[in-house]
């Protein structure tokens, strides 16, 4: 239950929104971004960035119009893991041309434009309400800086779409003296081709490249997704362990990040058959509480983590037998994984799937081809096979060879969201890309071709085609899973006890 590390008083885990209204604001800000000339250009676009402490990210999104209607978008993006995190801020980075620049400066950017919107009428947009709290509270602490919002001193609409353009332009006229405004209205097309924009020193080619990356963050979010109907057969609804110590170690507030390296030495000293059916009834009892809805007394407990302690010691026991019973975790729907893995599942989850079922790709292909089930377990179960050509390079043609069949499986059927959906092909691609998988090229490009493929992770077809001929080396050559059951467990009290 690593995710109820994020915990009201009570014991209630946080749902992301929760997370980020409640804690967000306690989290380091670690770097925030701004487009170079976002002054002349007439939108800047923002990035502010904190830390969890077990390593992730959480980062606001923010497209501020300066010389007009303040903040246009918003989005927050939730616990991304390193990787995922560093390719969002690389993309993010190329597209934009932008720079690192303070929390202050970040600030004063965003609200400064929103004071200066109001006075036109404007509010920010509808995410604003969340992605709000990733930025401090707007207070005297925060250092002044006073920018210039507008072109030339008056508030200059530009508006592509001419019906929305007459809207503004009509709240505008309320607030407004004739003479506090100006605006361009209906002179670029639906389509983000560049602008007539009258903006004396706006850059068509900034402003084209800018409406471009707004289609592609805001069409990510209409992608069709796969439906989560996965049914399961009936899992155990009492526990019976053969030893039954183990259930008191496991259940026990005391023990909810690790135990006592001789606690974990006698644990294994069991004998290793009835040890591993123990941990799979822990595994299947945990399925029976919580597959089809978790108690709400349950949320009122002391936290502890039988399910983590049941899958670090399948892990070290590494039998092939236990898959079928990890692929059954791997089965069930968000609220299970947010309950119990959060933003940890990368370390809590992959680490005993590669040990026990990496040498069992027909398994995890057959799991893959299963309709129905939820996006973030198929990324931790298509994963582990990707990192077996970094953990084993002598196996580098057999992943290969998997993925080109899963591939060639999911390119008929992304349309119906069969199996897949836009967003597991994007972070397939992106596995893919830090694989330099460069035999698959043809498969991706068919499948980007269906404009079905969520780019957020990757860029389009175009940039995923030059970075994976690049001879830059994989961020992934030199990493490597914690596989030892000692250092799993300190790694994980040192991430669930700051």
């Amino acid at each position: 239950m690593a995710q109820k590390k994020k915990q009201t008083k009570a014991g209630k885990p946080l749902s992301p929104e929760q997370y980020i209204r409640q804690k967000a604001r306690n989290l380091p800000i670690v770097k925030c971004l701004v487009n170079k000339n976002w002054p002349s250009a007439g939108y800047a676009i923002v990035l502010v960035v904190r830390q969890h402490a077990g390593g992730n990210y959480t980062f606001g999104f923010y497209s501020v119009d300066t010389f007009c209607c303040g903040v246009t978008r918003a989005h927050v993006f939730y616990s991304l893991g390193p990787t995922d995190y560093e390719q969002q801020i690389q993309k993010y980075t190329e597209q934009f041309s932008l720079e690192e620049i303070s929390y202050e400066e970040a600030h004063n950017i965003i609200f400064g434009a929103i004071a200066f919107a109001e006075e036109a009428g404007f509010i920010p947009c509808a995410d604003f309400a969340l992605a709000r709290y990733v930025l401090e509270e707007d207070t005297e602490d925060i250092p002044l800086i006073e920018y210039e919002f507008g072109r030339e001193g008056k508030h200059f609409l530009v508006e592509e779409d001419e019906t929305v353009g007459k809207i503004k332009l009509s709240i505008m006229e309320k607030y407004l003296d004739p003479d506090e405004y100006d605006y361009d209205i209906g002179t670029a097309d639906a389509d983000g081709e560049e602008p007539d924009a009258e903006a004396e020193n706006a850059d068509p080619e900034e402003i084209k490249n800018y409406l471009q990356g707004m289609k592609t963050l805001w069409k990510s979010r209409e992608l069709p997704e796969e439906a989560y109907t996965y049914q399961h057969s009936p899992y155990p609804q009492e526990l019976y362990l053969a030893n039954r110590e183990i259930e008191e170690l496991f259940y026990s507030a005391d023990h909810a990040a690790s135990f006592p390296k001789e606690v974990i030495q006698q644990i294994l000293s069991l004998p290793h058959d009835e040890l591993r059916e123990d941990m799979e009834r822990i595994v299947l009892y945990e399925l029976g509480r919580s597959a089809d809805g978790i108690a709400p007394e349950r949320y009122d407990e002391p936290l502890t983590n039988p399910l983590m302690h049941a899958l670090f010691f399948l892990g070290a026991l590494k039998d092939p037998e236990s898959l079928p019973i990890l692929l059954e975790v791997a089965k069930q729907n968000y609220n299970f994984y947010e309950y119990y893995f959060g933003d940890l599942a990368k370390e809590i989850l992959e680490p005993t799937l590669y040990l026990v079922g990496n040498h069992q790709l027909d398994a995890l292909m057959e799991y893959m081809l299963t309709p129905g089930l939820y996006n973030y377990f198929r990324c931790h179960v298509m994963r582990i096979v990707a990192r077996t050509a970094f953990e084993e390079p002598a196996r580098r043609k057999e992943v290969i060879d998997w993925f080109a069949k899963l591939l060639a499986f999911y390119e008929p059927n992304l349309p119906k969201c069969y199996c897949c959906d836009g967003v597991l092909i994007g972070m397939i691609t992106y596995e893919l890309l830090d694989l330099k998988a460069r035999e698959l090229l043809p498969q991706i490009s068919r499948l980007y071709a269906t404009g079905l493929v969520d780019e957020m992770l990757c860029g389009n077809f175009q940039k995923v085609e030059e970075e994976m001929m690049s001879d830059e080396e994989s961020y992934s050559a030199n990493q490597h899973y914690v596989l030892d059951i000692y250092a799993r467990y300190e790694q994980m009290e040192a991430f669930l006890n700051r």
